[in-house]
């Protein structure tokens, strides 16, 4: 549905507010394992910083996570000339607070290592991603999880 989306604002003419491609600070929403405020910043170049605020709904908690990517490849398809696929890669880390499972601690800490691809109109400030994590939690006890989300994100007056 969100692919759909970003396929129909390819071909439509944006707003003045949503025209050329994402650069500067986005934010919007994600779901999956980590649901809330998707944020992005992107100063230029193949390098950008995101960050999410969610709330896991079966578990009853908070996590906070930022990442550093990089851009790996950029993907083209000749049918959709207005369409850039970036596939990217990353590290960063994760804070959970008020844990409510009472096998774990109230606050955890760990990394992650995101992998994810995007979806990007060139004419639309607007991108969609869908992304894996492997997490490492490293406080207070070392145990492995996965995230997987599916976002989009508006950069308003992006240049």
């Amino acid at each position: 549905m969100i692919a759909l989306l970003s396929v129909a604002l390819a071909s439509a003419e944006p707003p003045p507010f949503l025209q050329g491609t994402p650069a500067n600070f986005g934010a919007g929403l994600q779901v999956g394992t980590l649901s809330g405020v998707a944020l992005a910043l992107r100063p230029g170049g193949d390098l950008y910083i995101q960050g999410g605020v969610n709330w896991s709904l079966t578990k009853d908690r908070l996590s906070v996570d930022g990442d550093v990517l990089w851009t790996l490849t950029e993907l083209m398809i000749p049918e959709a000339p207005n369409l850039r696929f970036p596939v990217y890669f990353g590290a960063g880390g994760r804070v959970r607070i008020n844990q409510q499972d009472a096998r774990l601690p109230d606050n955890l800490f760990g990394a992650r290592l995101p992998l994810g691809m995007a979806l990007t109109p060139t004419n639309t400030s607007i991108d969609t991603f869908i992304e894996i994590a492997p997490v490492l939690l490293v406080y207070p006890d070392i145990d492995v999880g996965m995230d997987f989300t599916l976002g989009v994100r508006m950069y308003p007056f992006s240049r």
